[in-house]
């Protein structure tokens, strides 16, 4: 992921981070047989996976920035900038039509019961292994992001910190030109204010997106985030969901050249627990190697117990 040099922090949280050698996949049957045929992730809103605070919990620490802002700043924009943010009634309404935030998730962690709990059925359960470095460079050539999610709430404090400073800085420079008298109280437009405080909510929501809470750190999550370009909105595809009708956003993330597959390491795939071990796995190398190649075939089967 390519962070801008002047976010340091955030930079140090989701660009300067070694890709693991493996990122693991976990579904169900039916999905690892639409990732092979179409060698495309369907990617989520982060607010309708696992986690509905999600988003909200990036706004909620960038706010306490601008309370701290408002609070302690000796810059009279800054304080107004911070005011804008706390109390402004267009917050809401810019948040709801900003583009919307795709992602495809993986883990970092290998054969883990309680990934399989979260992600696939009880039994018959599958994880798509695929080399860290492979995910990468696809993600760069289709023009979605990869890094690792942010558990720590002091580092989401900061992150968002370093955003309110940035575009307060930002929305300094542009409001120079409306600079009072200085016995006058500071003001500034409602199109700069707005303008502004949108800029500020389209990074929030876009860096947010790696933001977890820490109770799901035992997952290491690595996120493919996208922001959805009009372009990509012609290509949502629909499912229904516990919570209502589902957006998915694909990305055709596994190349059909098996040539690059001739040596390791290829993807591979993992049987979960089931109530018939190894009746599956005759199916599940012949799906796979579909994909790569007579003899590359790589099944396995967990080492967690069927419950």
């Amino acid at each position: 992921m390519k962070v801008p040099d002047h976010l340091r922090f955030t930079q140090s949280l989701l660009d300067d981070i070694e890709v693991p050698e493996w990122l693991y996949h976990y579904t169900n049957p039916d999905s690892l047989i639409a990732i092979i045929d179409s060698r495309a992730f369907w990617g989520g809103i982060p607010v309708q996976m696992n986690d509905t605070m999600e988003v909200r919990q990036a706004v909620e620490a960038m706010q306490f920035a601008a309370k701290v802002a408002e609070r302690e700043s000796q810059s009279a924009v800054t304080k107004e900038f911070a005011r804008s943010v706390l109390g402004s009634p267009w917050l809401e309404p810019i948040l709801s039509k900003l583009p919307a935030v795709f992602a495809v998730s993986f883990s970092q962690e290998k054969d883990s019961l309680s990934q399989w709990r979260a992600y696939c059925d009880r039994s018959g359960g599958v994880c798509l292994e695929l080399p860290g470095e492979l995910v990468a460079t696809e993600a760069t050539r289709v023009g979605w992001e990869l890094a690792p999610c942010i558990y720590k709430q002091s580092d989401a404090d900061k992150m968002m910190w370093e955003l309110f400073e940035h575009h307060a800085q930002l929305y300094a420079t542009e409001a120079q030109q409306y600079l009072p008298r200085p016995d006058d109280e500071w003001t500034t437009p409602d199109r700069v204010r707005r303008d502004a405080l949108r800029g500020l909510l389209k990074d929030v929501q876009y860096y947010g997106a790696f933001i977890k809470n820490d109770s799901f750190a035992a997952e290491a999550e690595w996120r493919l985030i996208r922001v959805a370009e009009d372009e990509d909105l012609k290509n949502l595809k629909f499912r229904g969901g516990r919570d209502g009708v589902r957006s998915f956003l694909p990305v055709r993330l596994l190349p059909e050249n098996r040539g690059q597959f001739t040596t390791e390491p290829r993807p591979r795939v993992r049987l979960g627990p089931s109530a018939a071990p190894g009746t599956a796995h005759f199916s599940t190398a012949r799906l796979l190697e579909g994909w790569l190649g007579a003899g590359n075939a790589v099944v396995v089967q967990t080492s967690s117990s069927y419950r």
